[in-house]
Parts: structure tokens; sequence; C-alpha cells
């Protein structure tokens, strides 16, 4: 099968799956909330607004950031507020921004454990929007950018600036502000699917494709750690196949693949990024696709990255290991997820059969499920129930998509008529145990916590 290269900005795309986290202990279900007479908590059947603050580019409401917490909570945002909701779907807090310390009208937002980090996202480029860059002395700055503390409180306000024009003969000029004596040297706009990889509640790392920066908000500090942006110059239009491709998060170390040879159908090196440094691993070893596992990456290669038709080897990386472990080879779908277990797909419309597949990463195991025919399979995800490992799918067939779930105990395939083809990975607590569910009445953004009972 025709292997398909994806460039890093679709797989941040298509592979993005948000994440988030804090420090408190698990609460009981009940906490917090209004109880029956029975002493059970009440359960809120209710609908919540989750505007981005920014809009779609037909001026349409687009879903803000969102996560689950370490307690089993659900924090997401509506514009300049951020409500948690409990389990039973319960509001239990919500923190206002104040509007006169947003960058700008249009925003992005995220979070980690200590800050709230909104940025600048306008429709138009040629209104400020937020920028990471470095002057030719090395010297790491951020513009329309407000950071604020967990409880909404301004922390610090970047300066907000017009990030180019033209002058007089059409040439196009920078405007963002850097230290005396100094100028700047590469720009990297962050757009509404920000570029930022939270490695602890303070520090970060912003892939900018040619280059990686680590940044400590809470000293208000940051460094070049992987300048690439030579090279990618150097291959002019064909430079997004160069420099960092994709990456992601493992135990306070951001993880990339970047391509920095002059063969990039032999695939991207590995390379890893946190507070000390930026250093290639596996000597080497090139791959063409990387997955941020909980305890370690999902590395994909071609067995002959020569040949087109080669079937791909899937390996994965525990943290702290040297050495890759080959978990299986054959005809390789692009399309990985972690729930319970690592799940990930061969389909392909010359093979005769479909196939979805589990790895357990604590065993060692790889279990599989042949669907007997070869459908087009647009999502999965595995969890294990009463001890049964079940796959939960959804699937395009003659013109209609659906979702099922199959249960290896029972050996039984049901439909899962609730999602109408739609079923993501993202929705779930990481327990497993409740999800998002979007409000079927509307294509406004609207969200409520259910429990998952299938």
């Amino acid at each position: 099968m025709m292997k398909h290269r994806i460039s890093a900005f679709l797989l941040a795309v298509l592979l993005a799956v948000t994440a988030a986290g804090c420090s408190a202990q698990e609460p009981e279900d009940s906490a917090g909330l209004p109880e029956s007479s029975a002493g059970t908590a009440v359960r809120s059947e209710a609908f919540y607004p989750a505007e981005a603050g920014y809009t779609d580019y037909d001026g349409s409401p687009i879903q803000g950031w969102s996560g689950w917490n370490a307690d089993g909570t659900f924090t997401f945002q509506n514009r300049n507020t951020l409500t948690t909701l409990s389990r039973e779907n319960q509001v239990l807090e919500t923190i206002t921004l104040p509007e006169e310390a947003l960058p700008g009208s249009e925003y992005s937002l995220d979070r980690s454990d200590d800050y709230i980090l909104t940025l600048s996202n306008p429709a138009s480029m040629n209104e400020p929007f937020g920028a990471v860059y470095y002057t030719d002395s090395g010297t790491v700055c951020l513009a329309n950018l407000t950071l604020f503390d967990r409880q909404g409180n301004p922390v610090r306000q970047y300066p907000r600036s017009q990030v180019y024009a033209y002058d007089e003969n059409d040439q196009k000029i920078c405007l963002l502000p850097c230290p005396e004596g100094e100028e700047v040297a590469e720009v990297y706009g962050l757009g509404g699917a920000m570029p930022i990889y939270w490695l602890d509640g303070h520090t970060a790392i912003f892939d900018c494709h040619s280059f990686i920066i680590f940044y400590d908000f809470a000293a208000d500090s940051g460094q070049v750690l992987d300048d690439m942006s030579e090279i990618v110059k150097h291959y002019g239009k064909f430079g997004v196949y160069y420099g960092s491709q994709m990456g992601g998060v493992v135990d306070g170390t951001y993880y990339y693949l970047t391509q920095r040879g002059t063969d990039p159908i032999s695939g991207y090196t590995l390379w890893a990024a946190d507070a000390d440094g930026a250093r290639e691993l596996l000597d080497g070893q090139r791959f063409w696709h990387l997955f941020a596992a909980k305890g370690g990456l999902v590395l994909v290669d071609d067995i002959n990255p020569a040949d087109p038709e080669s079937d791909s080897r899937v390996w994965y990386l525990p943290t702290g290991s040297t050495q890759p472990t080959l978990v299986w080879s054959g005809d390789f779908s692009l399309y990985i997820t972690e729930a319970d277990q690592i799940a990930f797909i061969s389909w392909a419309w010359s093979l005769d059969s479909s196939v979805l597949y589990s790895y357990d990463p604590v065993t060692g195991t790889l279990s599989s499920r042949d669907l007997g025919e070869c459908i087009q399979i647009n999502s999965l995800f595995t969890l294990v129930r009463d001890g049964s490992l079940r796959y939960y799918y959804s699937q395009s067939k003659d013109g209609e998509r659906t979702s099922w779930v199959y249960d290896t105990a029972a050996d039984t395939t049901t439909p899962l008529t609730r999602f109408d083809g739609n079923l993501y990975v993202s929705w779930l607590s990481p327990d497993g145990r409740y999800w998002v569910e979007q409000d079927p009445s509307t294509d406004d953004p609207r969200l409520r916590v259910s429990r998952w009972e299938y």
C-alpha cells in the first residue's frame, strides 16, 4: 500500500488529544454536590456553552479549550470563563478572566497545573497575533500573550505589537520589540492550534517547526534548544518536509521527530528536549511516525523505506529505556490512540480484512480483532471492563458511518447508536468511566459530562 507521509501540521490536528492534570487527590463523587434524599449526588442533565475565544473562518462559534483533571473533574472554556464540572455534571467552580487583560478581542487559551495562558488569535493577519521569537543574540521573547494564575488573576502581560508591516518599498519588516542593540532573527506565529507542550506546571516547549524553544514561565525566560532554521530555509518550498515534524510529552520530556538530512524518504530521527537541552536518541534510527503514550513512545518505521509497498513496524519505547521493543509489523494505518491500552489499525483497500489491534505495554501482550472484511475504520480505542477487553470503533461502509463495541469475553459486537459514527478517545475521562457529550440538538458547542456505560 502506498504510504502517505503527512506533515506535522496535519498530524497536530488529526492526532492531537487534549490532556490536563492537577495534583489534588480524587474526591468522592458526591464531594461539593447537592444530595438527594437518599444521600447520593444529584446528577445534572444540563448542557453548558463551551465556545472558544475566537470563531471559525465563517464566523461561527467553535469549541474552546477543555481537559480532564487528575481528580476526575472536567474543565472547559466558554470564551473568557473556565468552568469545572463534577462527574455528575454539576458546576463546581467558574473562573472569569478579566477582559481588559486579554491579549485581544479574539484569542486562544491553554492551561497547565500552574497557569492559564491566552494568546491573540485574530481572523486577520494584519492584526497583532501571538508570537514567539528570538533575536540574533539568542534572546527569546513573547508578544501578544497574557499569563494568568489558576484563579484567573493576571500574572504577566507580554508586549502588544503588530508583528509585520511593509515599508515604502513594499518590503516586509518586523515590528516586534526586542532588547536594545538586538534584531529579531526568527518569528513563529501562534495560532488556534497552539504548539505549546507543558513539561510541568511552569515550563513548556514551543515546537516551531524550524526551532524548538524551552520556556520557563515562572522565571519568564526562554532558550532556543534546537535551531533547524537554516536547514528549513535551504530547501525553500520543500522546507516543510524538514525540521520538526511531530512530537509529544512523556514524563516531563518533549520527544519529537526531525528531518535534517538530504533524504526525506528514509524517515525522521528521534530527539528529546527539556530543561537539560536537546539531544538525539536511538543512534539516529529513523521513523516516520510518533505517538506519545502515558508511559512511553509508540514509533513507526518502514522495513524498506525505499519501497512504497513496504510493510511497517510498530515499536514501543518505555520511558527510561534505550532500545525500543518490536510490537508488530504489517500494513499499518495512520491511527494510534490510548485509553486502557494502546490501539492501532491495519486497514487498506488492498487487504482482505481490516484488523484492530490493542497493545498492553505493561504485560507486552498484543491482542487483535479481525473484522472479517475490508472496512474503513475512522476511530478506535480499547478499554478493559469486567476483565474483558473491549474494542470501541467507528467505521464507514456503503456511505454510512456507524459505531460499535466488540466484547472479547462475550464474543459479541453491539452497535453504539448514540454516537452516529463519531467516537473519539479524547472524550473519555482518564479512568474511562465518564465522557464528554456534545448537545445533539445544536451545532453550537455545548457540553456535559455523562457516565460511560458501554
